[in-house]
């Protein structure tokens, strides 16, 4: 995703609109506007790079801090930052490509993907912790959630259609193949990437196929319960939060579906007003990235620059 003059709007949502409508009414989009912006001359020099960067992941620990992965644009280098909820300060965590991040709600910790190598990073810029899983030819890891009342690694392995548990133990990380995709129709997991989880269940997006899908599929399982009729842009674009799951959607929207209602109707609940830089539009694109904290959903978007919404 690009991003360049950094903004958040804050959304909050008055209404829902049902079903997938291509042209929402006039009044959807006077009504679900921005109502709040943060940008470098709200939230400080230090809120993110002058330049902007190219997004690859975010995420926040339990005290709202962000974390966020992405291309500086004016050193063109990778790197993993830390930045306070208010925005006053940013402290470099990492000068490398980190494909998919999870922190620790307490902030003690940040995991990443780094060169296919999963490893626990220090929050403070003091660089690795641990190892968690070193890089192996045989696998391609693409997605991470770290279930923190559990205390539990998911790792999704999208060469071998497999999503990994990994539990802190007295020598080391324990690993276990919690879903393996084999085989055709209700068995197969094709790619996985994002994994978000509720309960004993995780809702993982399959990046394998000519669009992107969604299935829902119990630990531990040999076969999912159920896959998606619909297709989220970007391998990162869903969240689940309050008995719903959030997906991108196109160019310019964000829907929400009941998790238990894989062929039921969506409901529109950002954007659908076009893609562009008005204050009632997103603009999807890059991998999708989409976070919830609390009962907000958190959007990063883009378009020729970045916007973070949340609502």
């Amino acid at each position: 995703m690009v991003a360049s003059n950094s903004v958040i709007f804050s959304i909050f949502i008055s209404g829902l609109m049902s079903g997938v409508v291509a042209h929402p009414p006039s009044q959807w989009c006077k009504d679900n506007e921005a109502e709040k912006v943060y940008n470098r001359a709200t939230m400080g020099p230090e809120f993110l790079p002058r330049d902007g960067v190219d997004m690859i992941d975010y995420d926040f620990d339990g005290a709202r801090n962000w974390y966020i992965s992405g291309k500086d644009w004016s050193s063109r280098r990778y790197e993993l930052w830390k930045v306070t909820a208010d925005g006053s300060d940013r402290t470099d965590l990492l000068h490398d490509k980190a494909d998919s991040i999870a922190v620790k709600a307490d902030g003690s910790g940040i995991f990443a993907i780094v060169d296919d190598k999963i490893a626990l990073y220090s929050t403070s810029g003091r660089g690795i912790i641990e190892v968690v899983q070193s890089s192996s030819h045989r696998q391609r890891w693409a997605g991470l959630y770290y279930d923190d009342s559990e205390k539990v690694l998911y790792a999704s392995d999208s060469a071998n259609d497999k999503i990994y548990s990994f539990v802190k133990g007295g020598w080391g990380w324990k690993s276990d193949v919690v879903i393996y995709g084999q085989g055709h129709g209700s068995k197969e997991l094709d790619e996985p990437a994002a994994i978000r989880k509720l309960g004993k269940t995780l809702y993982i997006v399959q990046t394998g196929g000519r669009y992107n899908s969604v299935v829902s599929w119990d630990i531990g399982s040999s076969h999912r319960n159920f896959e998606y009729n619909f297709g989220p842009t970007g391998e990162f674009g869903i969240e689940v939060l309050d008995e719903y799951i959030f997906y991108r959607d196109h160019s310019d929207s964000v829907y929400r579906r009941k998790l238990d209602s894989p062929y039921g109707k969506s409901e529109l609940v950002v954007g659908g007003c076009g893609a562009g830089s008005r204050m009632n539009q997103i603009t999807n694109a890059g991998t999708g990235a989409l976070r919830g904290f609390s009962c907000d959903l958190i959007l990063v978007l883009s378009r020729d620059h970045d916007y973070l919404y949340y609502s």
